[in-house]
Protein backbone atom coordinates (compact mmCIF):
# COMPACT_ATOMS: atom_id res chain seq x y z
CA UNK A 1 0.00 0.00 0.00
CA UNK A 2 2.68 2.44 -1.04
CA UNK A 3 3.92 4.47 1.96
CA UNK A 4 0.68 4.22 3.94
CA UNK A 5 0.34 2.09 7.07
CA UNK A 6 -3.43 2.53 7.08
CA UNK A 7 -5.95 2.94 4.28
CA UNK A 8 -9.64 3.76 4.82
CA UNK A 9 -12.11 3.33 1.97
CA UNK A 10 -15.24 5.37 2.70
CA UNK A 11 -18.25 4.58 0.50
CA UNK A 12 -20.89 7.32 0.34
CA UNK A 13 -24.46 5.97 0.22
CA UNK A 14 -27.66 7.68 -0.93
CA UNK A 15 -30.23 8.61 1.71
CA UNK A 16 -32.06 5.31 1.15
CA UNK A 17 -28.87 3.28 1.53
CA UNK A 18 -28.38 2.60 -2.18
CA UNK A 19 -24.84 2.50 -3.56
CA UNK A 20 -24.16 2.51 -7.30
CA UNK A 21 -20.64 1.08 -6.93
CA UNK A 22 -21.47 -1.90 -4.70
CA UNK A 23 -19.99 -4.35 -7.20
CA UNK A 24 -16.62 -2.56 -6.96
CA UNK A 25 -16.22 -2.70 -3.18
CA UNK A 26 -14.43 -6.05 -3.12
CA UNK A 27 -12.25 -5.18 -6.13
CA UNK A 28 -11.09 -1.94 -4.52
CA UNK A 29 -10.44 -3.63 -1.20
CA UNK A 30 -8.46 -6.49 -2.68
CA UNK A 31 -6.34 -4.11 -4.74
CA UNK A 32 -5.49 -1.92 -1.74
CA UNK A 33 -5.11 -4.79 0.73
CA UNK A 34 -2.95 -6.99 -1.50
CA UNK A 35 -0.09 -6.86 1.00
CA UNK A 36 -2.29 -7.59 4.00
CA UNK A 37 -3.23 -10.97 5.41
CA UNK A 38 -6.35 -12.74 4.21
CA UNK A 39 -7.72 -12.68 7.76
CA UNK A 40 -7.56 -8.91 8.10
CA UNK A 41 -9.11 -8.47 4.67
CA UNK A 42 -11.95 -10.84 5.52
CA UNK A 43 -12.61 -9.21 8.85
CA UNK A 44 -12.73 -5.62 7.72
CA UNK A 45 -14.00 -5.86 4.17
CA UNK A 46 -17.55 -4.66 3.64
CA UNK A 47 -19.90 -6.37 1.21
CA UNK A 48 -23.48 -5.50 0.23
CA UNK A 49 -25.83 -7.23 2.66
CA UNK A 50 -29.24 -6.49 1.16
CA UNK A 51 -31.01 -5.23 -1.93
CA UNK A 52 -30.32 -1.62 -0.98
CA UNK A 53 -26.56 -2.23 -0.95
CA UNK A 54 -26.25 -1.04 2.64
CA UNK A 55 -22.60 -1.29 3.58
CA UNK A 56 -22.33 -0.55 7.26
CA UNK A 57 -19.75 -1.53 9.88
CA UNK A 58 -21.58 -2.16 13.14
CA UNK A 59 -20.37 -0.68 16.44
CA UNK A 60 -19.70 -4.21 17.71
CA UNK A 61 -17.12 -4.72 15.01
CA UNK A 62 -15.36 -1.55 16.06
CA UNK A 63 -15.81 -1.71 19.81
CA UNK A 64 -12.39 -0.11 20.30
CA UNK A 65 -9.89 1.42 17.94
CA UNK A 66 -7.29 -1.04 19.26
CA UNK A 67 -9.23 -3.80 17.50
CA UNK A 68 -8.15 -2.42 14.12
CA UNK A 69 -4.81 -3.63 12.79
CA UNK A 70 -2.61 -1.65 10.44
CA UNK A 71 -3.75 -2.14 6.88
CA UNK A 72 -7.09 -1.72 5.17
CA UNK A 73 -10.59 -0.87 6.41
CA UNK A 74 -13.77 -0.14 4.43
CA UNK A 75 -16.88 1.53 5.80
CA UNK A 76 -19.86 3.52 4.60
CA UNK A 77 -21.61 6.78 5.40
CA UNK A 78 -24.94 8.06 4.16
CA UNK A 79 -25.51 11.46 2.59
CA UNK A 80 -27.97 12.11 5.43
CA UNK A 81 -25.25 11.66 8.08
CA UNK A 82 -22.93 14.00 6.19
CA UNK A 83 -25.69 16.62 6.03
CA UNK A 84 -26.24 16.50 9.79
CA UNK A 85 -22.62 15.93 10.81
CA UNK A 86 -23.72 12.83 12.72
CA UNK A 87 -21.45 11.68 15.53
CA UNK A 88 -21.05 7.97 16.30
CA UNK A 89 -18.67 5.67 18.14
CA UNK A 90 -17.91 3.88 14.87
CA UNK A 91 -16.94 7.07 13.08
CA UNK A 92 -14.89 8.29 16.05
CA UNK A 93 -12.96 5.01 16.14
CA UNK A 94 -12.25 5.14 12.44
CA UNK A 95 -11.11 8.77 12.54
CA UNK A 96 -8.84 8.04 15.50
CA UNK A 97 -7.45 4.99 13.68
CA UNK A 98 -6.67 6.79 10.39
CA UNK A 99 -5.24 9.85 12.20
CA UNK A 100 -3.01 7.92 14.62
CA UNK A 101 0.10 10.09 15.12
CA UNK A 102 2.30 7.00 15.05
CA UNK A 103 1.03 5.87 11.64
CA UNK A 104 0.61 7.23 8.10
CA UNK A 105 -2.99 7.18 6.87
CA UNK A 106 -4.93 7.72 3.67
CA UNK A 107 -8.68 8.18 3.30
CA UNK A 108 -10.36 7.54 -0.05
CA UNK A 109 -13.90 8.87 -0.52
CA UNK A 110 -15.95 6.97 -3.12
CA UNK A 111 -18.93 8.80 -4.60
CA UNK A 112 -20.25 10.48 -7.72
CA UNK A 113 -19.15 14.06 -8.42
CA UNK A 114 -21.12 16.72 -10.26
CA UNK A 115 -18.31 19.11 -11.19
CA UNK A 116 -20.02 21.78 -9.08
CA UNK A 117 -18.56 21.24 -5.63
CA UNK A 118 -20.84 18.42 -4.51
CA UNK A 119 -20.71 14.65 -4.14
CA UNK A 120 -23.80 12.51 -4.72
CA UNK A 121 -25.26 9.03 -5.01
CA UNK A 122 -28.34 7.63 -6.74
CA UNK A 123 -31.31 6.40 -4.73
CA UNK A 124 -33.14 3.31 -5.96
CA UNK A 125 -35.83 5.54 -7.45
CA UNK A 126 -33.23 7.33 -9.57
CA UNK A 127 -33.43 10.52 -7.53
CA UNK A 128 -30.01 11.79 -6.49
CA UNK A 129 -28.83 12.48 -2.95
CA UNK A 130 -26.31 15.31 -3.00
CA UNK A 131 -24.21 17.18 -0.45
CA UNK A 132 -21.50 19.87 -0.63
CA UNK A 133 -18.09 18.21 -0.37
CA UNK A 134 -16.91 20.37 2.54
CA UNK A 135 -19.55 18.76 4.78
CA UNK A 136 -17.43 15.61 4.59
CA UNK A 137 -14.69 17.52 6.42
CA UNK A 138 -17.22 18.84 8.93
CA UNK A 139 -18.33 15.26 9.62
CA UNK A 140 -14.71 14.13 10.11
CA UNK A 141 -13.90 16.97 12.51
CA UNK A 142 -17.10 16.42 14.51
CA UNK A 143 -15.95 12.83 14.91
CA UNK A 144 -12.51 13.80 16.15
CA UNK A 145 -10.26 14.72 13.23
CA UNK A 146 -7.75 17.22 14.58
CA UNK A 147 -4.16 18.37 13.95
CA UNK A 148 -1.39 15.92 14.85
CA UNK A 149 1.15 17.54 17.19
CA UNK A 150 4.80 17.89 16.09
CA UNK A 151 3.98 16.71 12.59
CA UNK A 152 7.01 17.00 10.37
CA UNK A 153 6.41 17.77 6.70
CA UNK A 154 7.66 15.80 3.72
CA UNK A 155 8.03 16.97 0.14
CA UNK A 156 5.13 16.23 -2.21
CA UNK A 157 4.32 17.16 -5.80
CA UNK A 158 1.93 19.76 -4.39
CA UNK A 159 4.33 21.11 -1.76
CA UNK A 160 5.05 19.98 1.78
CA UNK A 161 2.55 17.62 3.43
CA UNK A 162 2.27 15.93 6.79
CA UNK A 163 4.20 12.73 7.43
CA UNK A 164 2.03 11.29 10.23
CA UNK A 165 -1.63 10.83 10.97
CA UNK A 166 -4.07 11.34 8.12
CA UNK A 167 -1.84 12.70 5.37
CA UNK A 168 -3.98 12.22 2.23
CA UNK A 169 -7.68 12.46 1.37
CA UNK A 170 -8.35 11.11 -2.12
CA UNK A 171 -11.67 12.14 -3.62
CA UNK A 172 -12.60 9.26 -5.94
CA UNK A 173 -15.40 11.14 -7.65
CA UNK A 174 -15.83 12.47 -11.15
CA UNK A 175 -14.78 16.07 -11.76
CA UNK A 176 -13.93 16.77 -8.13
CA UNK A 177 -11.38 19.41 -9.14
CA UNK A 178 -13.72 21.26 -11.55
CA UNK A 179 -16.37 23.89 -10.91
CA UNK A 180 -18.94 24.48 -13.64
CA UNK A 181 -17.05 25.64 -16.74
CA UNK A 182 -13.81 26.31 -14.83
CA UNK A 183 -11.40 23.40 -14.87
CA UNK A 184 -8.38 22.61 -12.77
CA UNK A 185 -5.11 24.22 -13.80
CA UNK A 186 -2.47 21.76 -14.93
CA UNK A 187 1.13 23.00 -14.78
CA UNK A 188 4.42 21.35 -15.60
CA UNK A 189 5.18 20.51 -11.97
CA UNK A 190 1.98 21.17 -10.02
CA UNK A 191 -1.76 21.57 -10.33
CA UNK A 192 -4.52 23.64 -8.78
CA UNK A 193 -8.18 22.74 -8.34
CA UNK A 194 -10.78 25.17 -9.60
CA UNK A 195 -12.09 27.60 -6.95
CA UNK A 196 -15.34 26.30 -5.37
CA UNK A 197 -14.68 22.77 -6.69
CA UNK A 198 -15.13 19.83 -4.32
CA UNK A 199 -11.37 19.58 -3.76
CA UNK A 200 -11.08 23.32 -3.11
CA UNK A 201 -14.01 23.25 -0.66
CA UNK A 202 -12.44 20.37 1.26
CA UNK A 203 -9.06 22.09 1.47
CA UNK A 204 -10.71 25.31 2.67
CA UNK A 205 -12.73 23.44 5.32
CA UNK A 206 -9.58 21.73 6.64
CA UNK A 207 -7.81 25.07 6.93
CA UNK A 208 -10.77 26.65 8.69
CA UNK A 209 -10.65 23.79 11.20
CA UNK A 210 -6.95 24.51 11.79
CA UNK A 211 -5.88 21.24 10.13
CA UNK A 212 -3.00 21.91 7.77
CA UNK A 213 -0.62 19.70 5.83
CA UNK A 214 -3.19 17.22 4.49
CA UNK A 215 -3.03 16.62 0.75
CA UNK A 216 -6.43 16.46 -0.97
CA UNK A 217 -6.48 14.88 -4.42
CA UNK A 218 -9.11 14.67 -7.13
CA UNK A 219 -9.71 14.64 -10.85
CA UNK A 220 -10.74 17.26 -13.37
CA UNK A 221 -12.45 14.54 -15.39
CA UNK A 222 -14.55 11.39 -15.31
CA UNK A 223 -13.01 8.66 -13.14
CA UNK A 224 -13.71 4.94 -13.14
CA UNK A 225 -12.62 1.89 -11.21
CA UNK A 226 -11.07 -1.02 -13.13
CA UNK A 227 -10.01 -4.08 -11.11
CA UNK A 228 -9.98 -1.93 -8.00
CA UNK A 229 -7.74 0.75 -9.44
CA UNK A 230 -8.85 4.29 -10.32
CA UNK A 231 -8.46 5.52 -13.86
CA UNK A 232 -9.12 8.86 -15.44
CA UNK A 233 -11.37 8.53 -18.46
CA UNK A 234 -10.40 11.11 -21.06
CA UNK A 235 -13.65 10.33 -22.89
CA UNK A 236 -13.33 9.49 -26.58
CA UNK A 237 -14.43 11.79 -29.37
CA UNK A 238 -17.99 13.07 -29.19
CA UNK A 239 -20.19 10.88 -31.38
CA UNK A 240 -21.43 12.40 -34.64
CA UNK A 241 -24.46 11.21 -36.57
CA UNK A 242 -25.75 12.33 -39.93
CA UNK A 243 -23.91 14.34 -42.56
CA UNK A 244 -20.37 13.08 -43.18
CA UNK A 245 -18.96 16.58 -43.78
CA UNK A 246 -19.92 17.57 -40.24
CA UNK A 247 -18.39 14.51 -38.52
CA UNK A 248 -15.67 14.61 -35.88
CA UNK A 249 -13.17 11.90 -36.83
CA UNK A 250 -11.16 9.93 -34.31
CA UNK A 251 -7.82 8.34 -35.13
CA UNK A 252 -4.19 8.06 -34.09
CA UNK A 253 -1.33 10.42 -34.72
CA UNK A 254 1.15 9.04 -37.26
CA UNK A 255 4.02 7.14 -35.66
CA UNK A 256 2.57 7.38 -32.14
CA UNK A 257 -0.04 5.82 -29.91
CA UNK A 258 -1.62 9.21 -29.27
CA UNK A 259 -5.29 9.68 -30.13
CA UNK A 260 -6.40 12.53 -32.33
CA UNK A 261 -9.77 14.08 -33.08
CA UNK A 262 -10.22 15.92 -36.38
CA UNK A 263 -12.85 18.67 -36.25
CA UNK A 264 -14.17 19.54 -39.73
CA UNK A 265 -14.25 22.88 -41.54
CA UNK A 266 -17.16 25.04 -40.46
CA UNK A 267 -16.08 24.78 -36.84
CA UNK A 268 -13.77 27.34 -35.26
CA UNK A 269 -11.12 25.89 -32.93
CA UNK A 270 -9.17 28.27 -30.70
CA UNK A 271 -5.86 27.40 -29.04
CA UNK A 272 -4.86 29.01 -25.75
CA UNK A 273 -1.62 30.93 -26.17
CA UNK A 274 0.17 29.96 -22.95
CA UNK A 275 -1.15 26.44 -22.39
CA UNK A 276 -1.90 23.25 -24.26
CA UNK A 277 -5.62 23.70 -23.85
CA UNK A 278 -8.20 25.49 -25.91
CA UNK A 279 -11.87 25.56 -26.88
CA UNK A 280 -14.11 24.58 -29.78
CA UNK A 281 -16.65 27.23 -30.75
CA UNK A 282 -20.10 25.81 -31.53
CA UNK A 283 -21.41 27.14 -34.88
CA UNK A 284 -24.60 29.16 -34.67
CA UNK A 285 -26.43 26.66 -36.89
CA UNK A 286 -26.41 24.08 -34.05
CA UNK A 287 -29.01 23.94 -31.27
CA UNK A 288 -27.64 22.99 -27.82
CA UNK A 289 -29.46 20.61 -25.48
CA UNK A 290 -28.29 19.30 -22.10
CA UNK A 291 -28.87 15.63 -21.34
CA UNK A 292 -27.81 15.25 -17.68
CA UNK A 293 -30.36 12.85 -16.18
CA UNK A 294 -32.41 14.34 -13.33
CA UNK A 295 -29.84 17.06 -12.74
CA UNK A 296 -30.64 19.82 -15.20
CA UNK A 297 -28.30 21.43 -17.70
CA UNK A 298 -24.86 20.87 -16.22
CA UNK A 299 -21.71 21.98 -18.11
CA UNK A 300 -20.09 18.54 -17.71
CA UNK A 301 -23.23 16.42 -17.84
CA UNK A 302 -23.32 15.55 -21.56
CA UNK A 303 -24.91 17.48 -24.43
CA UNK A 304 -26.49 17.00 -27.86
CA UNK A 305 -25.81 19.54 -30.61
CA UNK A 306 -28.33 19.38 -33.48
CA UNK A 307 -27.81 21.03 -36.85
CA UNK A 308 -30.77 23.23 -37.81
CA UNK A 309 -30.49 22.31 -41.48
CA UNK A 310 -30.05 18.54 -41.88
CA UNK A 311 -30.65 17.37 -38.31
CA UNK A 312 -27.19 15.81 -37.95
CA UNK A 313 -25.94 15.71 -34.35
CA UNK A 314 -22.81 15.85 -32.26
CA UNK A 315 -23.24 13.98 -28.96
CA UNK A 316 -20.78 15.61 -26.53
CA UNK A 317 -19.58 13.09 -23.94
CA UNK A 318 -19.98 13.55 -20.20
CA UNK A 319 -16.81 15.12 -18.87
CA UNK A 320 -16.39 17.43 -21.86
CA UNK A 321 -17.45 20.93 -20.82
CA UNK A 322 -20.07 22.89 -22.70
CA UNK A 323 -20.43 26.58 -21.86
CA UNK A 324 -23.93 27.17 -23.15
CA UNK A 325 -23.77 30.95 -22.84
CA UNK A 326 -20.47 31.28 -24.71
CA UNK A 327 -21.28 28.38 -27.07
CA UNK A 328 -17.94 26.65 -26.47
CA UNK A 329 -16.74 23.10 -25.83
CA UNK A 330 -13.66 22.48 -23.66
CA UNK A 331 -12.01 19.05 -23.91
CA UNK A 332 -10.74 17.24 -20.79
CA UNK A 333 -7.25 17.99 -19.50
CA UNK A 334 -4.57 16.32 -21.56
CA UNK A 335 -5.69 17.40 -25.05
CA UNK A 336 -3.51 19.73 -27.14
CA UNK A 337 -5.77 21.98 -29.21
CA UNK A 338 -4.50 23.00 -32.65
CA UNK A 339 -6.45 25.33 -34.93
CA UNK A 340 -6.41 25.02 -38.74
CA UNK A 341 -7.47 28.65 -39.10
CA UNK A 342 -10.65 30.61 -38.54
CA UNK A 343 -13.67 28.51 -39.48
CA UNK A 344 -11.45 25.71 -40.85
CA UNK A 345 -11.69 23.28 -37.93
CA UNK A 346 -8.72 21.84 -36.10
CA UNK A 347 -7.03 18.88 -34.46
CA UNK A 348 -7.15 17.72 -30.85
CA UNK A 349 -4.14 15.61 -29.87
CA UNK A 350 -4.06 13.57 -26.67
CA UNK A 351 -0.93 14.11 -24.57
CA UNK A 352 -1.02 10.50 -23.37
CA UNK A 353 -2.04 7.26 -25.10
CA UNK A 354 -5.40 5.58 -24.63
CA UNK A 355 -8.83 6.72 -23.53
CA UNK A 356 -8.13 5.74 -19.93
CA UNK A 357 -5.02 5.64 -17.81
CA UNK A 358 -4.25 5.06 -14.13
CA UNK A 359 -4.88 8.20 -12.12
CA UNK A 360 -2.34 7.38 -9.39
CA UNK A 361 1.07 8.97 -9.89
CA UNK A 362 -0.09 10.67 -13.10
CA UNK A 363 0.24 14.43 -13.71
CA UNK A 364 -3.53 14.52 -14.12
CA UNK A 365 -4.19 13.83 -10.45
CA UNK A 366 -4.99 17.27 -9.05
CA UNK A 367 -3.36 17.89 -5.66
CA UNK A 368 -3.69 20.63 -3.06
CA UNK A 369 -2.45 20.81 0.52
CA UNK A 370 -4.48 22.33 3.35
Amino acid sequence: MSNYDRFWDLHVLARDGHYDFASQIREQAEHQAAKQTADSLKRFLLSPVDSKHKCIITPDELAAVDDLPDGYVASAISISDLETGAVSVTAQNLVRWINDPGRTGKLRVNAHGDGEGAIWMSEQTGVTSSVAADLLITWLTRNGLSPVANNTRVKSVAGNKNSKGLVTIALAACMGARYMTTGATLGSASSTAAPSSAVALMVSALRQAGITGIEVTGSNEIVMSVDGRLYRDTQPAPQTRGAADKAWEEGQQDGTRLWTIEIPAGWDVRSFLFSRGGVINIPMDYAIKGVAHNRGRHPSGGWILTHHGDGSTVDVSEGWIVDEARRTISPPLGWHVKSHGSGRGGTLIATSPGHAEPLAHSPFKIREIS
